[in-house]
Formats: structure tokens, C-alpha cells, sequence
């Protein structure tokens, strides 16, 4: 775990070479012997008959908008989600949703299907806290009147704010919903993600995590 922060510097002093960050991560992931192909998005999500309210409700949007991409791109349909936006249209044309749902399918091609099951987990409890304080986020910045503050803020809203929770998530939610989710996995994950939106022009935040900040 020691190369864990070692290769968390070289990504934030590396950071506008994005080919050199991508092999980072997924070099880390290499050493753990992570990667590899799911093939099944969908798998890891629970039983939506028989589990709870509350998880139906943290899960299902997720497992609606990968089902939408896949059944796309099976088809084709090039009117269906996922669009091809520019790159100065796509902060505010993708739901909070639509960005998580496109990162796990991305991710579903690269890693084996237990830490996908894994990152999965770590989305879910991300989408709960940017609920959760999305709202009072996105107040800092502008007037809510007008918003639609009553449905839940990532299926509305775009990706535009997701980095910046990501010190509480990994500080305070991550650490109360889930405590055995392992922290040096927690941490590349959020920098990995967040990177992810920076990149593709998701978010204009950028996020720099290493030990010392947590």
C-alpha cells in the first residue's frame, strides 16, 4: 500500500499529461491485480424485489441509467443516451446520474467483476452524499428560488460540483456508512473519478488527494 501515495504524488505532479495519470491508476490497479473485464455492468446491484426501500432507492437510478447506455449502444441509437456532446456542452447536458452510470460502464470493461462490485459500492455512497449536500453546495454559488430543491439533486443536476465534496465523502460519509471500505482504495477512487470528470470536460474543478489531506 506504501506505492499507493508514492503514485498519488506522481499523479498530481503529472496531472495535465492525462495519459500519464491514466497509467498510474490503472497501474496500481495492475499491482493488485484488479484488472481485467466484467462484462456485465448490471451485475453487483441487488434484487430490487426483495431488498430494501432504501436500497432500491440508492440503486436504481444507477442500474435505470446503465441499462439505458447498453441497450444504446447494443442498438446504436445514436438518439438515445448516451449523447456525443462538445466538450463545451457537456457540464450542464449530463446529470450527476449519467455521469456516474457512464464512469461504471467505462470502469465494467477494465477491472474484474469483484472490484467493480467494489467501485459500484463506492458510486452508490458518492451519489448519496452528493444528495445530500448538493443543494447547500450549489447554494454557495447561486440562488436556489427557481431550482427544484424537492427531487433529489444527482438527477437533476449536472456534474459541475461533484469534486467538491469529495473530501467530506472520504473523511466523514464514507468513513459512517461504510467503515470497512478500505481507505487507500477509497482515496484513489475519489482522485481517480474526479480526474475522470476534469478530463472529459465533466467539471472545471480539479481535486488533488493525497495522505496528508485526509
Amino acid at each position: 500500500m506504501k506505492e499507493f501515495y508514492k503514485n498519488m504524488n506522481n499523479i498530481n505532479n503529472k496531472s495535465e499529461n492525462e495519459e500519464n495519470s491514466k497509467e498510474i491508476y490503472f497501474g496500481i490497479y495492475k499491482n493488485l491485480g484488479l484488472l481485467g473485464v466484467c462484462n456485465n455492468p448490471l451485475e453487483g446491484f441487488p434484487d430490487f424485489k426483495t431488498c430494501s426501500d432504501y436500497m432500491r432507492m440508492n440503486y436504481l437510478p444507477l442500474y435505470t441509467k446503465i441499462k439505458n447506455i447498453l441497450i444504446a449502444n447494443e442498438q446504436k441509437n445514436t438518439e438515445n443516451f448516451p449523447k456525443n456532446y462538445d466538450d463545451e456542452e457537456k457540464e450542464n447536458k449530463y446529470t450527476c446520474d449519467d455521469l456516474f452510470a457512464i464512469f461504471l460502464v467505462e470502469m465494467s470493461q477494465k477491472v474484474i467483476p469483484s472490484f467493480y462490485k467494489l467501485i459500484l459500492i463506492f458510486i452508490r455512497f458518492y451519489r448519496e452524499c452528493m444528495n445530500k449536500l448538493g443543494w447547500e453546495i450549489l447554494y454557495q454559488f447561486k440562488d436556489l428560488e427557481d431550482e427544484s430543491t424537492y427531487l433529489d439533486y444527482c438527477t437533476i443536476k449536472c456534474g459541475e460540483y461533484l469534486p467538491q465534496i469529495s473530501n467530506d465523502y472520504i473523511k466523514h460519509f464514507l468513513v459512517k456508512k461504510c467503515p470497512d471500505f478500505d481507505n487507500n482504495i477509497a482515496v484513489v477512487l475519489v482522485s481517480h473519478f474526479c480526474h475522470w470528470l476534469y478530463k472529459k470536460n465533466y467539471t472545471h474543478m480539479r481535486v488533488n488527494l493525497i495522505k496528508n489531506e485526509i
